[in-house]
């Protein structure tokens, strides 16, 4: 075949009927939050991981496993230490860590379906629900729960990438709590940790009690011989789902009794983060300023706090003059 022909094969005559349109991102505003909004937050929060239930639930979850693995009376069963996988590691392993994760977010979810016709549940922003439902129904109720790091034990398609652990792990990352490989013994790490402990798993009774109850449950699982230990949902005990729904029923109770800390952790109430949120906390407080305002109106005031530096108020002017200019 000649070189013209292989080309005829490749290249067609132009054609004025063939179009295509884009409508990713028509305003241009995905360019300012994932450089110039992430600046000011500095990837403590994003579009995706912004919900303070998910945030506090995924924290909880890795604080739980941090103290599995430092507790050398936690011992694991035969066949997850026979698992290829663990490498000879057993629970300072990477899927000994995701197993824990999935565990702990497949619990958490089922409990919340369970409870979900109590008045002051909120079911809205639990990751995965809808799938978790449709499981739940097809078992009457009582799914399976699989200690596995593999996608078997999945209830929602990618778990590792689209659950709470991968939605809210950049953030923890860039606080310091851990690393990309989720280790939890970086120099850095401990005072974070110990933040935790102090401010969340001694004061605050809720995950105080789930904290107690979460670390009997996996102890007593972990020691089954089986290569991936498994319970029904029907056989966790009763206080344990209590303990679950009680800590995480809804944003609002969260918040409420995380807000303080997460305000330090983040340090979201300082520099740019902090004059932006000085503004909105001040309309919210003030009943006469309650209104819907244009969101350049705030970064306009944000900006003028006069105890920025002038690192920070740039940050915020790239924002407020971009918008309008990509719009």
């Amino acid at each position: 075949m000649t070189k013209l022909h292989v080309l005829n094969e490749i290249l067609t005559e132009f054609d004025e009927t063939i179009s295509s349109e884009l409508n990713v991102d028509p305003l241009g505003l995905l360019v300012i939050w994932s450089s110039y909004g992430q600046d000011i937050f500095r990837r403590r929060i994003s579009s995706i991981s912004n919900d303070v239930r998910n945030f506090t639930l995924n924290l909880f979850n890795h604080a739980v496993i941090r103290s599995l693995i430092e507790d050398d009376g936690v011992v694991l069963g035969k066949g997850l230490r026979s698992d290829p996988a663990y490498g000879g590691r057993g629970k300072d392993s990477a899927a000994f860590k995701q197993a824990c994760l999935i565990y702990l977010e497949n619990a958490f979810t089922y409990a919340m379906i369970a409870a979900q016709h109590q008045k002051d549940v909120e079911t809205t922003g639990v990751l995965g629900i809808s799938k978790a439902r449709r499981r739940w129904d097809e078992t009457q109720g009582n799914p399976r729960l699989l200690f596995s790091h593999e996608s078997n034990a999945h209830v929602l398609v990618r778990q590792n990438s689209l659950g709470v652990s991968g939605r809210y792990k950049t953030p923890l990352v860039e606080m310091k709590f851990f690393d990309g490989a989720y280790d939890y013994a970086l120099p850095e790490s401990r005072p974070q940790w110990e933040k935790a402990r102090a401010q969340l798993l001694a004061k605050s009774k809720p995950l105080a009690c789930l904290h107690k109850l979460v670390r009997e449950h996996l102890t007593e699982l972990l020691a089954d011989v089986r290569r991936i230990p498994e319970c029904n949902f029907s056989d966790l005990p009763t206080e344990l789902k209590r303990a679950f729904v009680s800590a995480f029923c809804s944003p609002v109770v969260v918040g409420a009794y995380t807000r303080d800390f997460w305000l330090a952790v983040t340090e979201l109430n300082q520099g740019a983060p902090g004059a932006l949120y000085e503004v909105l906390n001040q309309e919210w407080t003030s009943a006469n300023q309650r209104q819907e305002r244009q969101t350049a109106d705030v970064f306009a005031q944000a900006a003028a706090n006069r105890l920025l530096s002038a690192d920070d108020k740039t940050k915020l002017e790239y924002v407020r003059l971009l918008e309008p200019f990509l719009a």
